[in-house]
């Protein structure tokens, strides 16, 4: 797999994990679903931050 393929699917199955425990947050407002929701939006931001590694 190329390396913008793999940053591809790591990007998907990241925003993928964000997106589970946003909508799990919002329908408990359970405080560990906010600390995985914003561990994961952190981890997106992180992968979106990297220069030159996605969609390059």
């Amino acid at each position: 797999m190329s390396n913008m393929a793999e940053n591809e699917s790591e990007l998907v199955q990241t925003v993928a994990k964000m997106r589970k425990w946003q909508k799990e947050y919002f329908k408990t407002r359970d405080k560990e679903a906010l600390k995985n929701s914003k561990y994961w939006e952190k981890r997106v931001d992180h992968l979106l931050e990297k220069p030159n590694t996605l969609f390059s």
